[in-house]
């Protein structure tokens, strides 16, 4: 997430993994659980309509 902020902002010059971990402090990190695989799977394909049915509508509101 870090470097799309720092391009995002368009900071140009220098690295962008170096700006973007001066910018963005990690104080948790979270592993999928390979129990839940069933759960992600399902959650992703729903995840997938839900941003193809939605694309004109995003492109709308960006433009």
């Amino acid at each position: 997430m870090g470097c799309a902020i720092v391009v995002a902002a368009g900071l140009t010059g220098e690295d962008v993994k170096d700006v973007s971990r001066r910018l963005v402090k990690v104080s948790q990190t979270y592993y999928p659980d390979p129990g839940n695989k069933a759960v992600y799977e399902r959650n992703y394909k729903v995840f997938k309509n839900l941003y193809r049915s939605n694309a004109e509508n995003f492109r709308r509101l960006n433009g």
